[in-house]
């Protein structure tokens, strides 16, 4: 270990480790600013499960290893490795997860995250501002949601994993990929309105829109007579929302890849 360096040898609160070091922590421990350091959560005990937290952090990488929860509030341009599970609150910046267990992340604006999940199900909510989502290589269940971000100028764009994926709008600019398992685009009445959601590559052998809360099936069939093409690109004006599917045609829509 160097001079910078620290190993715990029970719970702790660590408040800004030193520039470069690297952080050997009991699990529960916790660690409140600081830049640019390595910290290890570790927790020998299998019967029980420690919660560990991080908080303030810029430029660090965050192990939460062996029985060992991880909670981390704010922040900017982190990587973190949570063996379990992984609760995010309001980070900001470029963000790498890698997570094995049930993940909930609040998203704040300026996120750009890159997140694996490999195990259990997740959500991720867009609580303000402009928001990345890169979960292509995700093999767990996701749930997005645009809401309650209420900024009408703001964007989020979200790629999703290769299982099932729910992606459900807000106010703004929502655009959404689909990943390789089922996908479920979700356009809620009270959540999204003047809203815009662009579907990238819509599936319609496996991928379903749910507007059931907007309209009916009969007055969408009419409402499809009179919709237009953009660009090659379905453009649908829905009562409180628009509905963009790129690269297809309002007369190759698949009526029965609605939910009503």
């Amino acid at each position: 270990m160097s001079e910078y360096d620290y190993q715990s040898q029970g719970k702790i609160s660590l408040s800004a480790p030193q520039n470069g070091s690297i952080n050997k922590l009991a699990g529960g421990s916790n660690i409140q600013g600081g830049d640019n350091y390595t910290a290890f959560f570790i927790n020998y005990d299998e019967n029980n499960i420690a919660e560990s937290s991080v908080s303030d952090a810029t430029n660090v990488k965050i192990h939460a290893v062996a029985n060992t929860n991880l909670t981390v509030s704010k922040g900017r341009g982190n990587t973190y490795y949570a063996d379990r599970n992984f609760t995010f609150l309001n980070g900001t910046g470029k963000t790498y997860a890698e997570v094995n267990g049930n993940y909930s992340i609040f998203g704040q604006d300026g996120l750009n995250l890159t997140l694996e999940a490999f195990a259990d199900d997740g959500i991720v909510i867009n609580n303000a501002g402009n928001t990345i989502l890169q979960a292509s290589n995700s093999t767990a269940k996701m749930t997005l949601w645009g809401y309650p971000n209420d900024d009408a100028s703001s964007t989020i764009l979200a790629f999703g994993g290769k299982s099932a994926n729910s992606f459900i709008s807000g106010k703004g600019m929502n655009i959404y990929s689909g990943g390789d398992g089922k996908n479920v685009f979700s356009m809620y009445k009270n959540i999204c309105e003047n809203g815009t959601t662009l579907i990238l590559n819509f599936n319609q052998d496996t991928d379903y829109i749910d507007v059931s809360q907007i309209i009916d099936k009969n007055s969408f069939v009419n409402l499809l007579r009179i919709s237009k093409n953009v660009n090659g690109n379905a453009f649908i004006e829905l009562e409180t929302h628009t509905l963009i599917l790129v690269g297809i045609l309002l007369e190759n829509i698949n009526i029965d890849r609605f939910s009503f």
